[in-house]
Order: structure tokens, then sequence, then C-alpha cells
């Protein structure tokens, strides 16, 4: 389970739930770094036969919003990508994301 607080702050939970939770190892996770989101988003492309630049996947994930958004513009990109011949290079990327208002 994963949640922005520790088990006890999960008030809307049944009690006896929270109870177990509470007694099991709890552990705060930190965001993924750019270069771990690169990677997760190099696998996603690969995954849906989306081939991007290298500038193009660097742009993906150093966009603001975390690994979520940027999975999110990946799948955009994804659906629009058969418009294009060859990979997706930044400025493709860039003018799909802008004409989607993304």
């Amino acid at each position: 389970v994963t949640s922005g607080g520790s088990p006890a702050e999960l008030t809307q939970l049944p009690r006896r739930l929270t109870s177990r939770l509470i007694s099991g190892l709890a552990v705060q996770l930190e965001p993924l770094g750019i270069a771990s989101r690169r990677l997760v988003l190099a696998n996603a492309a690969k995954s849906r036969k989306l081939r991007l630049t290298p500038e193009a996947l660097d742009h993906l994930a150093n966009q603001s919003g975390g690994l979520r958004t940027s999975l999110g513009l990946l799948q955009n990109l994804a659906q629009l990508a058969p418009q294009f011949p060859g990979p997706l290079d930044l400025p493709t990327v860039k003018s799909i994301l802008a004409e989607t208002g993304q």
C-alpha cells in the first residue's frame, strides 16, 4: 500500500486495517530521479513500439510533475507517432505536445 502519510494518518480506512498497516514495515520513498525516470520512459516507449531520439527522451524525463505526468505524455505521443516517419525527435515532440495543449 502506498500513501502520502503514515499508516496512523489513514483515518478514512477501517481501524482494523490501519492497525495491521501500523504493525508492518513503513518506508518513505523519494521520487525517482531524472536518470531513473528516463530508464522507465525508455522501457515504456519500447513496449509501445514508440521510437524517440535521446534528446526527446531526455525532454520527457525532465518534465515537471514527475513520472506519472511523463508517462501520460508518452502515451499521447504513442497514439500520434504513426503519423510521423522515423523516430520522434525533440522538435517533433515539442510540436505534438504544444498542439495537444500539453
